[in-house]
């Protein structure tokens, strides 16, 4: 027996790919509500808004060596500022779990008063 397909009109592809883009669910759990298969959502969200990862640039190409040239500095101006926040986060890391290796104790004012060498008035 032949395998046939349903024909949705164009509003009802509409709607479910406004209702994907407005929920908070996965397109697999949108499409299973709506009881069509994901590929067919996911191909209505092509049709209607093009391919998602051409608006994000992951599959661009660039025209001239100059262009190629542009982005690679940019990527790699990227890249090393991310490497530069990655290297002071470990930093703060590090500061904030030598602080509590060192100033564990029920009294933390204590130690705190210790390390700036604060020192009670004695009585006269």
């Amino acid at each position: 027996m032949p395998r046939t397909h349903k024909k949705y009109d164009e509003e009802f592809k509409r709607r479910a790919v406004e209702l994907y883009l407005h929920s908070n669910n996965s397109l697999k759990q949108v499409a299973r509500e709506l009881g069509v298969s994901d590929g067919s959502l996911r191909k209505w969200r092509k049709d209607l808004f093009g391919d998602p990862a051409d608006r994000q640039g992951g599959s661009h190409t660039l025209s001239n060596p100059e262009e190629m040239a542009r982005e690679i500095r940019r990527l790699n101006r990227e890249n090393a500022y991310l490497r530069r926040l990655d290297k002071a986060d470990k930093s703060l890391r590090y500061v904030y779990k030598e602080f509590l290796l060192h100033h564990t104790s029920p009294y933390p004012l204590f130690h705190f008063s210790q390390d700036i060498s604060y020192r009670e008035p004695k009585d006269s």
